[in-house]
């Protein structure tokens, strides 16, 4: 099976990736699809291991696209900086520009109301559950994930 594929931090997985990856299921139903996660060590910008990352998103594929679970490889790669070619190598760089509302999703901001709804409850980041909170915050609907996924 050939693959599209789409590397990035995850750092949630979020309604931006879930767009791309529609995109790609849906432009393309012959090919699968490789998502490589970047093996980055966990910081402020990145508080999710990449091991959990790739837990989480399995996770929700499971739950939401079972129907093409089958067709997507979830891995860790190298923490790649550049991609770089000489001339033709037999494969395309393709962007995908996403609708408004999607391209306006940020995963800093996400990370950013993460930490605030953790201070607020006293919990660290990473223990935050998915789902709705005492505040009517619901972080699943906001592409965040728990510490999972």
């Amino acid at each position: 099976m050939k693959y599209q594929a789409m590397f990035g931090r995850y750092q949630p997985w979020h309604k931006g990736h879930q767009w791309l990856l529609d995109e790609l299921i849906d432009d393309n139903p012959e090919y699968g699809v490789w998502i490589g996660v970047r093996n980055i060590f966990p910081d402020k910008d990145n508080p999710y291991h990449p091991n959990d990352v790739i837990k989480g998103i399995r996770r929700w594929l499971r739950k939401n696209r079972a129907y093409a679970y089958h067709k997507v490889r979830v891995t860790l790669i190298p923490d790649i900086e550049g991609i770089h070619y000489g001339r033709k190598v037999g494969w395309n760089i393709i962007e995908h520009i996403p609708p408004d509302e999607i391209g306006q999703v940020s995963a800093t901001k996400i990370r950013e109301k993460n930490e605030k709804i953790a201070a607020n409850y006293g919990k660290k980041d990473d223990a935050i559950p998915a789902g709705p909170l005492a505040n009517g915050v619901n972080l699943a609907e906001e592409g965040v994930s728990d510490r999972d996924g």
